[in-house]
């Protein structure tokens, strides 16, 4: 029986930041990468979903003054740069995580970001 193997990965914002609390952790960051190459390397095909890190929430936000609207904005701000992030991911190195991603991404080789 051929088994697919297919992934849908959730990826939180918060935990980009690793114990640091906020921000953006490289070594999360690359270990994130590094394993979601490694898995499509082994023939998975990978979706990826990732947050926004709960930097500000909209309907919180309300409750301060702020409009509602502007707080989801800046919520899916947050995601954009996540995703980017992760894509790029040890950028400047010639075979690093993120460049492979990348690569594999655009050739339709199995990762697929949102």
């Amino acid at each position: 029986m051929n088994q697919s193997r297919r992934i849908l990965l959730k990826l939180s914002g918060e935990s980009l930041a690793g114990g640091e609390g906020t921000g953006i952790n490289d070594n999360v960051l690359n270990t994130y990468a590094s394993q979601i190459v490694e898995a499509v390397d082994s023939g998975c095909e990978i979706a990826i979903v990732i947050g926004g890190g709960n930097i500000f929430r909209g309907l919180s936000g309300t409750k301060s003054g702020f409009d509602r609207v502007k707080g989801d904005q800046m919520g899916m701000l947050a995601t954009v740069i996540n995703s980017i992030a992760l894509e790029s991911g040890d950028g400047d190195k010639q075979h690093s995580p993120g460049k492979r991603l990348n690569q594999q991404r655009w050739k339709g080789e199995g990762i697929y970001l949102h």
